[in-house]
């Protein structure tokens, strides 16, 4: 009988070696795609393809064994609401990109539907969301230290990645102020990324000392790259968190994050861009990214296209710079905005529905209450900028949408 436990508990942690291979595997090559562009470059739709291949298999042995699908209708509804705006397309958008729809799908709703058949596998509810989280952690510290290096020492990471428009020769000639991109070579796309890790670091880390140490790179890099996007979820984020709980203790933390903020800007940035917000707020009607709202809300659009968009994919930056087409100024400057201009107020309503299911089911969970504040601190970026339209941003929402889905359905039945 012990040697049968043995045995059995031997092949529960081979099985857990395997999905943690799988998820580092993943983490891997979307994180790191543009270093696997430079090294590999036969590699450059990995990003997609790879997580296609997952959701196969997953989905392969499903059928397979038999597992029992989790039940969640909103969901279903939004995947399906999905596969019909590809047909859709071709009736109400008025290009006829034939590739459109497949990529504005797979920016939407494939990671979606891939976190869904990982947390659908037998393994444990909680095992799942807190490996990822580990993952989330140790990639955005190696991200961090990427970001400083790459600010400071080397502009292209020596020769690891392949976006050298940062660089501080090239952005003198281009007036493009230098800012941190690190192995993701977007600096919206690494703030934001940066800003969620500074928050789970704040979260789950333990020890006092790493604690301090990690979130302090974290904070430095995230602060290098001038992007609002990580003003905008970090002030959020503390925002709600003294909301929530009132007191003189969290306003003096507030404080000592601003002077810290301020500080590291005065010092390093080469323009005030990170705090435009405020000049927004104070100027809204000059303000160009409003009037790029307000351009694409005014769109000419049929009754049938206020219903069910112009067509998923249609603003995606893939489809207009392979497609050789381009709408307006070519991006809606908001997640939201982009959400219904595409899918129309149909799919905005349903994701909206999503959304707000998630972050309940993380507050009437004990444990998880805290990843409902990261929800709604992602918000404001939502709203005020494209960032979350990313396929490295969407990996994370996605995971977080998908983990506060199946949250309570998940650990009744473990």
């Amino acid at each position: 009988m012990i040697g049968l436990k043995k045995l059995v508990m031997k092949n529960d942690i081979l099985v857990l070696k395997k999905l943690n291979l799988k998820l580092g595997i993943l983490y891997l090559t979307i994180f790191f795609s543009t270093t696997l562009y430079v090294i590999f470059s036969p590699l450059k739709f990995i990003m997609v393809l790879l997580p296609a291949i997952v959701i196969l298999f997953m989905l392969m042995q499903h059928l397979l064994m038999n597992n029992k699908i989790i039940n969640i209708p909103i969901l279903f509804i939004y995947v399906f609401y999905g596969l019909l705006s590809i047909p859709l397309f071709f009736l109400l958008s008025n290009v006829d990109y034939l590739y459109s729809p497949f990529i504005g799908f797979i920016n939407i709703y494939l990671y979606l539907i891939l976190w869904f058949f990982v947390f659908n596998t037998k393994y444990d509810f909680n095992y799942i969301f807190n490996n990822s989280i580990k993952l989330l952690l140790f990639v955005g510290f190696v991200m961090a230290i990427g970001a400083l290096v790459q600010y400071f020492i080397s502009p292209t990471l020596f020769g690891m990645t392949a976006n050298d428009i940062y660089a501080q020769d090239l952005s003198d000639k281009l007036n493009i102020n230098k800012r941190a991109i690190s192995f993701i070579s977007s600096p919206q796309s690494l703030s934001l990324f940066l800003a969620i890790v500074l928050i789970l670091g704040y979260y789950n880390i333990k020890n006092k000392i790493i604690k301090i140490i990690t979130l302090s790179l974290i904070l430095f890099a995230g602060i290098l790259t001038f992007s609002k996007v990580f003003v905008l979820v970090t002030i959020s984020f503390i925002g709600v968190n003294i909301l929530l709980n009132i007191s003189f203790k969290n306003i003096l933390k507030l404080i000592f994050f601003m002077i810290i903020l301020i500080f590291t800007f005065l010092n390093f940035a080469d323009s005030d861009r990170a705090f435009e917000i405020i000049y927004i707020l104070a100027d809204l009607k000059s303000y160009v990214t409003f009037l790029i709202w307000i351009d694409f809300i005014n769109y000419d659009t049929s009754l049938a296209q206020f219903l069910f968009g112009h067509g998923i994919g249609l603003i995606s930056r893939a489809s207009q710079m392979i497609g050789e087409y381009q709408i307006l100024n070519g991006s809606a400057e908001s997640f939201l905005l982009q959400l219904y201009f595409e899918t129309g107020l149909i799919g905005f309503l349903i994701f909206l529905s999503v959304y707000i299911k998630a972050i309940i089911n993380f507050y009437t969970t004990d444990a998880y209450r805290k990843y409902s504040i990261l929800l709604i601190s992602f918000l404001p970026s939502l709203i005020g900028t494209p960032a979350f339209y990313g396929l490295t941003s969407n990996f994370i929402l996605a995971f977080f949408l998908i983990s506060g889905l199946v949250i309570n359905k998940k650990r009744r039945a473990t």
